[in-house]
């Protein structure tokens, strides 16, 4: 495996049929990028900016979201602020803290 070093530049990357597992992007703007048939699996993401992003036929199995801005975000049409409010209000509900 070989390592590129990409640093204080501006390119167009196009990869297709690649294996770029165990890479790592920092401070990097991907902004209107498209990832399709794309693995992101046990990858981690901290302090990213998805604003404005879509994702769709996403596996999102064991997913953890923490610390995040959810305003304006949807799950299947339905604001994920409403679904905390209606979650929280059932564990008040249901006695639970």
């Amino acid at each position: 495996m070989s390592t590129i070093n990409l640093n204080d530049v501006v390119h167009k990357i196009e990869a297709a049929d690649s294996d770029l597992a165990s890479s790592k992007f920092e401070d990097v703007r991907l902004s209107g990028s498209t990832f399709s048939e794309v693995s992101l699996a046990q990858s981690t993401f901290n302090n990213v900016l998805f604003d404005g992003s879509t994702i769709t036929k996403a596996s999102m199995v064991g997913v953890s979201f923490s610390d995040c801005q959810y305003e304006g975000m949807t799950i299947e049409g339905v604001p994920v602020k409403v679904l905390f409010e209606t979650y929280q209000a059932a564990q008040k509900g249901s006695g639970k803290p």
